[in-house]
């Protein structure tokens, strides 16, 4: 009897950046024809997730029985260029494809929103992926605008902000 998968969320690690650019590139072209944001390469890559100060990247990753497999990523991109909202960007490899992990990262980034009294999380989504669109806004993400340099809509969620206390 295997044990059960377990679903890590983590900060960008020194290896992060190749990981991404094979699951990239890995993926079919129909599966990919929506995710736009950068060149799948390892450079790229690297490029934009090392220059970041605010941005944040993440990893994700499915753990059996004491070995990770890398399963997808997801960003939180603008802060370094002055925005005072994240803009969320996520990609979840071909093989875990409807197991629930791009709304597990959703679930994380309105964490790191809450935590960072960020207001507003934001994201992009190319009207004809109704797929993604639905996750969206069945996640309470509503129309903000069209991005005229891509045909994107450009989608918000207020996000909460609890009284944190110090703890000492």
């Amino acid at each position: 009897m295997s044990l059960p998968h377990r679903v890590i969320i983590r900060p960008f690690g020194d290896s992060d950046p190749f990981m991404v650019a094979e699951l990239l590139q890995a993926a079919s072209p129909e599966y990919v024809r929506f995710f736009r944001p950068f060149e799948f390469s390892c450079k790229a890559i690297e490029k934009l997730a090392w220059r970041s100060e605010k941005d944040q990247w993440f990893a994700v990753e499915i753990e059996q029985g004491g070995g990770f497999q890398a399963a997808g990523f997801y960003m939180l991109r603008g802060l370094d260029e002055g925005f005072a909202d994240p803009m969320y960007g996520v990609f979840i490899a071909e093989n875990f494809h409807g197991c629930g992990l791009a709304r597990a990262t959703l679930a994380h980034a309105e964490a790191m929103c809450r935590l960072n009294g960020w207001p507003n999380l934001l994201l992009k989504v190319d009207p004809e992926n109704t797929q993604a669109f639905g996750l969206y806004e069945a996640g309470g993400f509503r129309f903000a605008r069209i991005d005229p340099t891509t045909g994107n809509q450009v989608l918000i969620k207020a996000i909460s902000q609890p009284a944190l206390r110090d703890v000492e």
